[in-house]
């Protein structure tokens, strides 16, 4: 294979900011402004959309010159439960209500990740299911009062030390987290043998 190019993540995102460090990918994080309204009506196709539109906005930041020898990457997750969207709250009395409905259940955390690589782009989709314990209003109230949970989609962060919800999960651990890595470790090696 050859040697990865170098990488432009556009986003805003510690977590995903310490995964490309972890995997020791050399990156150069960029600021995109993008309003992340959709038309979309199911998870993926929502997640597929603002992952388009955040990638083809990276990419007229960075322009064709740059681009077309490096690797762009994108990424939306979100939390669906019940039909609905859980994104990031707007306040404690909104994380409550995410995390009272997502006790006991399963919900799915989709992340659509967008990436040109040499000029090739591509969005894929991963899912993972997330299943809650049952949580009791009390050990609500304690997460809500270490006030971690404003920048989670859901309300809450899978790796964190003051959470301890899971009670299992089905599929990429990463991609709850934020970002499925190796799904796209897989994907860029693909990529880079084929050019």
């Amino acid at each position: 294979m050859k040697q990865i190019p170098n990488i432009y993540l556009a986003s805003n995102s510690p977590r995903r900011k310490s995964m490309f460090e972890f995997y020791n990918l050399k990156f150069e994080t960029i600021n995109i402004d993008f309003d992340e309204s959709f038309t979309s009506t199911n998870p993926e196709g929502i997640c597929r959309e603002i992952c388009q539109g955040k990638l083809d906005t990276a990419l007229d930041k960075i322009g064709k010159k740059h681009y077309e020898e490096a690797i762009t990457v994108v990424a939306d997750t979100l939390v669906f439960f019940d039909g609905k969207i859980y994104g990031k709250p707007n306040n404690k009395d909104e994380a409550r209500r995410m995390l009272s409905s997502l006790s006991g259940n399963e919900h799915s955390v989709i992340t659509a990740v967008g990436m040109c690589v040499l000029g090739e782009k591509e969005v894929f989709i991963e899912k993972t299911l997330v299943k809650f314990i049952d949580l009791s209003p009390e050990m609500i109230e304690n997460y809500l009062g270490k006030e971690v949970f404003s920048d989670k989609a859901g309300s809450y962060a899978i790796q964190s030390e003051r959470n301890f919800f899971v009670e299992s999960i089905s599929g990429s651990y990463t991609n709850v987290v934020g970002f499925p890595m190796q799904s796209f470790l897989e994907k860029i090696k693909k990529c880079l043998e084929q050019t």
